[in-house]
């Protein structure tokens, strides 16, 4: 979370537990999170600030992109393995006679 002005800020939680998927609540608990002092927050906004964000979410989509190619590399991967485990003498054994 971030503040979007100083001052203090208090969090208060409800942790409600339902009985599967009805609406008959088996238990209720209130629990006070306690307040925090917040700082003014930085202020990002201005003339130059336009090249540090397209930076950030270069970068971050950069990282996704690789992460979802290294992902799909290693599904393609094991699929391939699989279809040749599962081909006619793709066995480790493939070498051997059969007895």
């Amino acid at each position: 979370m971030t503040p979007k002005k100083s001052g203090t800020i208090s969090l208060d939680l409800t942790v409600t537990a339902y009985y599967l998927d009805t609406d008959t609540v088996l238990f209720e608990k209130s629990v006070n999170g306690g307040s925090v002092e917040a700082d003014t927050p930085d202020a990002d906004s201005g003339p130059l600030s336009w090249p540090g964000k397209v930076f950030g979410w270069a970068s971050t989509s950069i990282t996704i992109v690789g992460a979802l190619a290294g992902s799909l590399g290693a599904v393609v991967a094991l699929a391939l393995a699989v279809k040749a485990l599962r081909r006619p003498g793709g066995g480790p054994n493939s070498g051997e006679e059969g007895t």
